[in-house]
């Protein structure tokens, strides 16, 4: 019988723990290393991952920002009021955009705007909203 309970108290010692963590763990950073990618058509570079779950970008060697699109495509980065859009034109296949964003004006529009924040905030919301009352 005190096996039983033992067991018992364990178990949900154990689920009580899972549970607690799993609710804390939100956003994690990106890898911070850089990392060999390659566009489907065969063109390869090197990036560095940036960001969050919540907003999350790439950058090149040269200070370029990519988004990748549906297609696993890397693209050129815009900046407009509240977020980074791509400009459907592919990093080393098209020619790069003169609106195209670089790392630097990237990390000035990060540090005035808080997409993360907001980005988290939105999903919260929309959570909230969804959650039976």
């Amino acid at each position: 019988m005190q096996r039983i309970l033992k067991f018992l108290f364990m178990s949900v010692f154990s689920l009580i723990c899972v549970l607690y963590v799993q609710t804390n763990a939100f956003a994690a950073p990106a890898y911070e290393g850089v990392v060999k990618m390659k566009q489907p058509s065969g063109e390869s570079f090197e990036g560095t991952l940036h960001g969050d779950e919540w907003f999350h970008w790439v950058s090149t060697k040269d200070g370029d920002v990519l988004l990748q699109d549906q297609k696993g495509y890397w693209n050129y980065v815009e900046l407009t009021s509240d977020e980074l859009k791509s400009t459907g034109k592919k990093y080393k296949i098209d020619k790069k955009p003169s609106m195209a964003v670089n790392e630097n004006n990237l990390n000035k529009w990060i540090k005035n705007y808080n997409p993360q924040a907001k980005k988290k905030q939105e999903h919260m919301n929309k959570l909230q909203k969804e959650s039976p009352k």
